[in-house]
């Protein structure tokens, strides 16, 4: 045990913090989206559900990206385009929420956007800790 730890600490703390952070973005907004979608809108609460469902069926291209972007380029190079494409059309969605939200289209557009770049850094989180921990 003491050599298993003491070899592969550096790639256990890595895959780690790396499931940390896809977990942080990918659950913290998974589990809101329809309370987003249904924040400012004052139709029914099953619309807003619909309204997930499409965004998330047209962010599925997204999915088919990511692992040919993983042939062309290294798996964390893929995992800091996805972060930096979140940390950027999140802070965007953040700071303009109340506008945004009166024009429907452009926020679900960026939102998708997000939706798409985090699709990179959940293929790669899966590509990584399979070429670290092959079984």
């Amino acid at each position: 045990r003491r050599n298993f730890l003491k070899h592969y600490w550096r790639p256990l703390l890595g895959t780690a913090l790396i499931w940390l952070l896809f977990d942080t973005v990918e659950y913290g907004l998974k589990q809101n989206d329809a309370a987003i979608f249904n924040a400012a809108d004052d139709g029914p609460y099953s619309r807003s559900i619909l309204t997930v469902a499409a965004t998330r069926m047209l962010v599925l291209p997204s999915l088919a990206v990511a692992p040919w972007l993983l042939k062309k380029i290294s798996s964390k190079h893929v995992q800091l385009i996805g972060f930096a494409g979140c940390c950027v059309f999140n802070f965007i969605l953040a700071l303009a929420y109340k506008d945004l939200k009166e024009i429907t289209i452009l926020f679900d557009a960026l939102y998708m956007f997000q939706l798409s770049f985090q699709s990179l850094p959940g293929v790669s989180t899966m590509a990584i800790s399979a070429e670290i921990f092959p079984s």
